[in-house]
């Protein structure tokens, strides 16, 4: 294989700023989590999910902080097939868990940062009833004869909103109002979510899937009534058995021995609760990027 060569060199080093969301540039990526958060602006260079940590590899530069999240990152989001493109930012503002602000430069720029489309502005609309009952008719009729186990259906709903929306204010409420989750934003794509899909420190991986849902916000005691029936359920029991299999035979062809949990454990949230899972092993090969590991685990089964 021919060795990629951008010719780009990068920078870190330590601010004084506390909080990186306002580094978010138009169109850029902004990451939430237990404490870490990073925002980045511009484009240094665009990627492949196949060819990011060869390019990665090949910048210049120092990075005295050796903490994770430091130095030159590939950012992005990957769809359902695990593909696709990521950028290398130009200009990353970061902040580990400990408080430690840092800044990261990426440069010369091989383009420039032309942002992300706008986000789309549509009329109300959804999947009409009769075509969202047919569907659920039909995955009923394939579990019934063994054609499925588990099945998630979803419908799209388009709202009209009265002024386009700021990205940074959504991540900013959304960081806020639940931070147990980890907040993100690619572009005008922005969301929150409490499960972690795969995490890779050195060789040790961690995945956290979470299935079984109830609602959350009522009267404490509702709560934790809703809380125990979830808990006592077989329905949620086997439905969250079913990914946490799917995701523990995905890591088996990584890794040795992904741990046998004993039982999920209760995860609330602001207006949910949630079962889960944490699985973990060692990576056997320690070429493998994070990138590759989370390639083989996405699309994790049906939540």
């Amino acid at each position: 294989m021919t060795r990629v060569s951008t010719g780009l060199r990068s920078r870190t080093w330590v601010v004084d700023s506390t909080d990186p969301l306002p580094g978010l540039g138009m169109g850029g990526f902004a990451w939430f989590a237990e404490g870490f958060g990073l925002a980045t602006s511009g484009v240094a260079a665009r990627v492949t999910a196949e060819t990011a940590a060869e390019v990665l590899a090949d910048i210049a530069g120092e990075h005295p902080l050796a903490e994770p999240g430091t130095g030159p990152l590939a950012v992005g989001a990957l769809g359902f097939a695990g593909t696709g493109e990521l950028i290398i930012p130009a200009r990353i503002v970061g902040r580990t868990a400990g408080g430690l602000a840092w800044v990261t430069e990426v440069g010369p720029a091989d383009e420039v940062a032309q942002g992300w489309p706008a986000v789309p502005l549509g009329k109300p609309s959804g999947r009409e009833r009769w075509r969202w009952t047919a569907a659920v008719e039909e995955a009923l009729g394939r579990i019934a004869d063994g054609r499925l186990a588990k099945v998630v259906l979803a419908r799209e709903v388009n709202v009209d909103v009265e002024r386009p929306l700021d990205v940074g204010t959504v991540v900013d409420r959304l960081r806020r109002d639940q931070p147990a989750c980890f907040t993100y934003a690619v572009g005008p794509y922005v969301g929150a979510s409490p499960e972690l899909l795969i995490r890779r420190r050195s060789r040790e991986l961690v995945s956290r899937p979470m299935a079984g849902t109830v609602a959350q916000g009522g009267s404490p005691g509702d709560d934790r009534r809703l809380v125990a029936a979830m808990s006592a359920s077989d329905k949620e029991q086997n439905e969250h058995r079913l990914v946490v299999d799917d995701v523990r035979a995905k890591l088996r062809r990584l890794g040795d021995h992904p741990s046998e949990p004993e039982g999920p454990e209760v995860v609330r949230l602001s207006t949910v609760a949630h079962l889960a899972t944490t699985v973990r092993c060692r990576l056997r090969d320690p070429s493998l990027s994070a990138l590759d590991v989370a390639a083989l685990l996405h699309p994790t089964g049906p939540a």
